[in-house]
């Protein structure tokens, strides 16, 4: 029951972000694990009780939709990679949200205000020197002044990333194998939609909710049967 309800939660949080740029979306994946060796054939009740189904979260990292926008420093990955931006508590985060903008100090920054990293460093325009724009290979520029290069990276072990909502950040516990892409290519002018598929959800939601109500009339069943044992004994 505890599995069908972090599935609920999954689901539940699918939709929710939906229409959020870059979002992977997640899933759960049932498995049992043995929790006593040795049990004796036809000891139920041992076997039964030596069982634990577990839910795992697994992250989907299909990629998303491309979409044309009318804002010009909108960019989207052509493949694998993410780009690095750092949060104003000083994390640094992994996006595949490409609709970047200037803020109020010239820095190109996400749709979340997290400035946009060029080798570890914020990406800084000058006033006045005139718009920034980002070529295919995320060489920013602001009119014929290179700024920097948007890093693309690449992340071996995605198992060791960490869902924040708008990215994901490494854990602390595990080597992500984080390295930079060495050909960036983006698709400037476009940028991801997430990879949630809302029908998708939806016949889950559906199948989550007819396991629970089947768990459940077991679970009641199971409960009468127990009642009429032990009266029938206690008689």
């Amino acid at each position: 029951m505890s599995g069908l309800e972090k599935w609920q939660d999954a689901i539940s949080d699918n939709i929710a972000n939906s229409s959020v740029a870059g979002f992977r979306s997640v899933g759960v994946a049932m498995h049992s694990e043995h929790l006593q060796a040795g049990v004796s054939e036809g000891d139920f009740d041992t076997a039964l009780g030596s069982e634990l189904v577990k839910a795992d979260m697994k992250v989907n990292y299909d990629h998303g939709m491309m979409l044309s926008s009318d804002a010009p420093l909108d960019c989207a990955v052509d493949g694998d990679g993410f780009f690095t931006v750092r949060d104003s508590d000083g994390s640094t985060r992994y996006t595949r949200d490409g609709r970047f903008h200037v803020d109020t100090d010239g820095k190109l920054v996400d749709s979340s205000g997290s400035a946009v990293l060029s080798g570890g460093s914020p990406i800084m325009g000058s006033a006045g020197a005139g718009d920034m724009r980002i070529d295919a290979s995320g060489r920013v520029y602001q009119g014929s002044l290179e700024l920097g290069q948007v890093s693309l990276v690449d992340i071996a072990r995605k198992d060791a990333l960490v869902n924040v909502g708008n990215g994901f950040v490494a854990s602390g516990s595990s080597d992500a194998g984080v390295s930079p892409v060495a050909a960036p290519k983006l698709i400037t002018g476009f940028y991801e939609t997430g990879n949630v598929s809302i029908m998708r959800e939806m016949v889950n939601m559906i199948n989550v909710s007819r396991a629970y109500e089947a768990n459940s009339k077991t679970i009641s069943s199971a409960d009468a049967a127990m009642g009429k044992a032990i009266q029938a004994f206690s008689a």
